[in-house]
């Protein structure tokens, strides 16, 4: 029971379509019931709405064109005699839809309160005023009549898509509920990219922010309501608005852009306005100039006869346009589809399947290209509201599990286009069309999520007595191995670290006089804790003689680049801990020993660790230790502390991980 439309054609029949020439002739007619019945059938909903409620009132409007749709305001009016009994049911019920189809759930809401009520006249009644309570954000009173639809219908689909509605409003309570919603901002955009109508699918080129709107085109007065393409820099606030400098004929409809890197290419949704078939087509418009030339259908197999290809969006890279469409091939209704673009020529089209499409509706693909993540619209899954956004990580031919983006990205009602302008993250900085804030369409939107810095506090203290250590250098190396910051401890042991985003951390500490050691940290439980205290990290002191002779003692984070000898610096600090070791010991002789797990030859592993072994001794020569103390040598995989492979004969990553290893052992004091 999901509603299905082409929602940028639902944007011209909500908002524009057909207003004049349909009270032009409705002004001719004595039957203003067979009027609206008429307008229905013709799908001019927003018609037929309002000469239903004529009938309801008794009243008719005589202003024919004059109306107009977004002040709403009559010039004249006359009386008729309000209808009752079966025939108020049947009108009641007309106008209820009418909005329903026009996506008004605050106008359809009344109606279908009251249609309610009429028994089992119309069996979808209550199911549909529990779902405009929920779009209106009476969310406890729509889980009450969701349920009480359940209870009563007989229709099977429709009481699986009542069981879903309650699981969305779950969903609703929950998103609420988030400790993050702080870190939220959401403004309507200012200046004159709202003005009335709908306006939406907004896209980034340079500094120029891209839209489609239905606002009043005065110069136009044969289609003043047209979906039309406006253009206005970022950096003005939308105060200059202007109309993209491309033909177009009365009564065509042309809208939902995007743009080759270089600025110079634009596809866009084409359909006409002169019927009510609903079929959108992708054209293709090169820049020239400064001027757009005339747009036609592009070439290839994305748009199919009969069904609507729309909502094109190009990757940052150029390599790919995704786009949205009905036609054969797909997993239900709108799927979303790629064709890849080779010095401008589109390849084959490929439905990119599951788990992004449904068998309900996918529409309005953007690929955030740092992310590597599809966002895209969908009313196919348990969200907030009729279309949601959903985040897909991946790449074309390999997808993940869509997410939804959750409240405050998602509203309770329509949700559709978005673009981000995030560095690091895509909810930095985002561009999206919704109709959260107004009864009929789409308007444009600035989101932003703060991303806090997160604060890591910690303290080091001697392992024999608990006493903080001061000037203790701890490194923070990454999962990498780099390190990206040092900080040195203050009188009470302690340091603080702070950082843009959790992520794991390896602190290394470091003192003269001292073994070194290290604290693996990942994200505290609560991702949302801007703080995290780590436990303390103790140091041992470098014990006394003796020293047992013999006995191998590992050199915790000694790094080497890959597939290499040579040292990382971030090995230095332990190696230094082994230089105060032996000044501390001037007559101790020692070997130095390097190991590798079992991945590789015999012979290369045995080649690599004597090399690594000999690069440890170079850095203790070159820190003053007599050559003459030092021995070094590769033991390959021969002296393995760990199994490499699991009983199984699987690969046993930790296992291997212990082999790597660098070593020394005392061979005289």
């Amino acid at each position: 029971m999901k509603r299905v439309f082409d929602h940028t054609i639902k944007l011209t029949l909500g908002c524009c379509m057909m207003l004049a020439a349909g009270f032009v002739n409705a002004q001719t007619a004595n039957d203003y019931l067979k009027a609206a019945e008429d307008f229905f059938a013709k799908g001019d909903y927003y018609s037929a709405a309002r000469y239903y409620e004529r009938v309801l009132q008794g009243k008719i409007d005589t202003t024919g064109a004059q109306f107009n749709p977004y002040v709403g305001q009559r010039q004249t009016s006359t009386k008729q005699k309000p209808i009752s009994g079966g025939s108020r049911h049947q009108v009641v019920y007309k106008v209820a839809e009418s909005y329903r189809l026009l996506n008004n759930p605050v106008k359809s809401e009344p109606y279908y309160q009251e249609a309610s009520g009429y028994g089992t006249e119309y069996p979808l009644a209550r199911y549909y005023y529990a779902k405009s309570l929920k779009s209106n954000s009476k969310f406890d009173e729509a889980e009450k009549e969701f349920n009480q639809f359940i209870s009563e219908t007989t229709d099977e689909t429709a009481k699986a898509d009542a069981k879903k509605e309650l699981q969305n409003i779950s969903f609703i309570n929950a998103q609420m509920k988030k400790r993050d919603l702080k870190y939220y901002t959401v403004n309507k955009l200012s200046g004159n990219i709202n003005p009335h109508g709908a306006n939406y699918a907004p896209v980034l080129l340079d500094r120029n922010l891209v839209f489609t709107s239905t606002r009043k085109d005065s110069n136009d007065k044969k289609a003043p309501y047209i979906n039309r393409l406006y253009w206005t820099t970022v950096d003005d606030n939308g105060t200059n608005v202007q109309l993209v400098n491309m033909k177009q004929e009365n009564d065509n409809h042309q809208g939902v852009s995007a743009f080759t890197p270089d600025g110079n290419t634009m596809y866009l949704t084409k359909w006409s306005g002169k019927t009510t078939s609903k079929i959108a087509q992708i054209y293709q418009s090169t820049k020239t100039n400064g001027k757009w030339s005339e747009p036609v259908l592009v070439a290839g197999d994305v748009n199919v006869a009969g069904y609507s290809s729309q909502q094109p969006s190009v990757t940052a890279d150029g390599k790919y346009l995704f786009y949205a469409s009905n036609k054969p091939g797909g997993a239900g209704k709108f799927d979303i589809w790629v064709a890849s673009i080779d010095n401008g020529v589109l390849g084959a089209s490929t439905n990119i399947g599951a788990p992004v499409n449904t068998a309900d509706d996918e529409q309005a693909p953007y690929y955030y290209q740092l992310g590597k993540s599809l966002i895209f619209s969908t009313n196919g899954g348990i969200g907030m509201g009729g279309f949601d956004f959903f985040q897909s990580k991946g790449n074309v031919g390999a997808w993940q599990t869509p997410v939804n983006l959750g409240y405050p990205v998602n509203s309770v009602k329509d949700d559709i286009y978005l673009v981000s302008t995030g560095e690091k993250d895509l909810l930095d900085n985002v561009y999206l069309s919704s109709d959260r804030a107004s009864e009929c369409c789409l308007e444009m939107f600035a989101l932003n999520k703060i991303r806090p810095k997160r604060t890591i506090y910690g303290a080091i203290v001697d392992c024999a007595d608990n006493a903080p250590i001061a000037g203790v250098t701890v490194n923070f190396v990454d999962a990498k191995g780099t390190t990206i910051s040092t900080k040195t401890t203050d009188g009470n042991g302690r340091y603080e670290l702070v950082l843009d985003d959790y992520q794991p951390i390896t602190a290394v500490a470091n003192k003269e006089g001292y073994y070194s050691k290290d604290l693996n940290f990942n994200a505290p439980a609560d991702d949302f804790d801007e703080t995290m205290t780590n436990p303390n990290l103790c140091l041992n002191k470098i014990p006394p003689p003796p020293i047992e002779i013999n006995k191998p003692i590992v050199l915790e984070n000694v790094y080497y680049d890959f597939n290499k000898a040579t040292l990382k610096p971030e090995s230095f600090p332990s190696l230094d801990s082994l230089v105060s070791l032996l000044n501390f010991y001037p007559k101790m002789v020692i070997e130095v020993s390097a190991h590798t797990d079992s991945k590789g030859s015999d012979q290369y592993n045995l080649s690599l660790s004597e090399k690594r072994a000999k690069s440890v001794l170079d850095y203790l020569v070159q820190k003053g230790i007599d050559v003459a103390r030092l021995q070094s040598k590769g033991y390959g995989e021969t002296q393995p502390v760990a199994p490499n492979t699991t009983p199984e004969g699987k690969d046993n990553p930790e296992g291997r991980a212990k082999n790597r290893r660098t070593e020394f052992k005392v061979l005289s004091n």
